[in-house]
């Protein structure tokens, strides 16, 4: 029954506080994206990063979908 021990261990931990510790909580998140350097290549790839207190929380790296050529 892993109701009933779930309701044991929190009633057994009401009085508990959380306690915030005055660390600083930064979240940063950064993106790139390439061009195309390998004339065999046709789409770039793009990507992002975030990061929670020098921790990675979400990241991607992916090719471009839609293809576009420069108006240089």
């Amino acid at each position: 029954m892993i109701i009933v021990r779930l309701m044991k261990h929190l009633r057994g931990i009401i009085d508990y506080d959380i306690l915030y510790s005055g660390f600083l909580v930064v979240l940063e998140g950064y993106n790139n994206a390439n061009c195309i350097s390998d004339s065999n290549e046709i789409k770039s790839t793009s990507g992002y990063i975030f990061i929670l207190s020098s921790g990675v929380v979400s990241w991607k790296s992916s090719k471009q979908i839609l293809i576009t050529q420069s108006t240089k």
